[in-house]
């Protein structure tokens, strides 16, 4: 229940939880059109003149520029993402119904790490299973 900013490598989210208050939501987000904080979402964007919005915008275009496609070498990202705003169901105002479709996506891109009886978590096993195809690769 917060405000999170989520890459999945062709699409950048903000997605705006539904327990965070209304200040913050007005803190973080941009209403260009006239929208109220109540009604429609139709050009709500990151702010570009708080301090929250702006660093918030500058890692999505650090985002953008590039990204780690291994331990040592950087790469150019394929796309150009647009960030895009989502708002969680039952927040207060403000969704639209593509909310509805960009919320599920988002929340299917999200692995849980668990530990269990010694087993790796996800970042360890993604880490074996790189080491893994380096060797047979090579």
């Amino acid at each position: 229940n917060g405000i999170y900013l989520m890459d999945d490598g062709f699409n950048m989210f903000v997605y705006v939880g539904r327990e965070v208050p209304i200040g913050a939501r007005t803190e973080v987000l941009s209403f260009d059109d006239g929208s109220n904080l109540i009604g429609g979402n139709s050009s709500i964007t990151v702010s570009t003149s708080s301090d929250i919005g702006a660093r918030i915008r500058r890692i999505a275009s650090q985002l953008r520029r590039s990204y780690m496609s291994s331990a040592f070498e950087t790469c150019s990202r394929p796309v150009y993402p647009k960030l895009l705003v989502v708002f969680g169901r039952g927040g207060h105002g403000f969704r639209s119904t593509v909310d509805d479709l960009l919320e599920d996506e988002i929340m299917d891109s999200l692995v849980e790490d668990t530990k269990s009886n010694g087993e790796d978590g996800y970042v360890d096993y993604l880490m074996n299973m790189q080491k893994r195809v380096r060797n047979a690769t090579s």
